[in-house]
């Protein structure tokens, strides 16, 4: 991508409507659970639903763009298994069905299949990510993962609720309904930017030829 181009007026509203959909949403899907049950969020709710599907939308599309971009392909393939993972992590209530805490052996055995494959993968695997750093749709992975990893952790600590409602019955409620409102946040931002790693065209021959003499592949 030319770091120098000006988008056109079409891709900027088009952009711009994207996030507002995002914002718009977000609290939408929280504030139907909260009328439907009230207390929180639960495990089984729209929110928590929202949040599977984006994540394992957005892990299929990164493998599918592993198998279509070869130059990329360990890059990709690392993107997709830490989405796979996450993904993972979030059904654990199922996965709890087997034992308690079960989700962690398939999680483990995804991560290290994943690593293995990208390390025989080479160059694909750590230099993309220096180009694919400076498009678009990395800023809004990176600030998804950073929303849902740690600001809703932080934001969402049941101590610092506590500070701010002198009534402690009302924390466990609005402390799940904070921390997983944001995560769905950070889950949407993520497929927002899967969606548009998703609409660009693979490098054509001359593209990867000139990459290769940057070291980007």
């Amino acid at each position: 991508m030319n770091q120098n181009k000006i988008p056109s007026v079409g891709s900027l509203v088009a952009s711009l409507t994207a996030q507002a959909a995002i914002m718009l949403i977000t609290p939408i899907i929280v504030a139907i659970d909260l009328m439907n049950r009230g207390g929180g969020i639960r495990e089984t709710s729209l929110t928590e639903f929202t949040q599977e599907a984006a994540i394992i939308i957005s892990a299929i599309i990164f493998a599918i763009g592993a198998y279509r971009r070869p130059y990329a392909r360990g890059c990709l393939t690392l993107i997709a298994g830490f989405m796979g993972c996450i993904a993972i992590r979030e059904l654990d209530m199922y996965f709890d069905l087997i034992s308690h805490g079960f989700w962690l052996y398939p999680a483990l055995l995804l991560a290290v299949v994943c690593v293995a494959y990208a390390a025989r993968c080479g160059r694909s695997a750590l230099r993309p990510f220096l180009w694919y750093s400076r498009e678009k749709f990395f800023s809004y992975l990176t600030v998804g993962f950073l929303i849902l990893l740690f600001f809703s952790r932080l934001f969402g600590t049941g101590s610092l609720w506590e500070l701010a409602l002198p009534d402690r019955t009302y924390v466990v409620g609005v402390k799940s309904t904070v921390q997983e409102g944001l995560e769905l946040l950070g889950y949407m931002l993520v497929l927002l930017g899967a969606v548009l790693f998703h609409l660009r065209k693979p490098l054509t021959e001359k593209q990867q030829t000139k990459r290769r003499r940057q070291g980007y592949i």
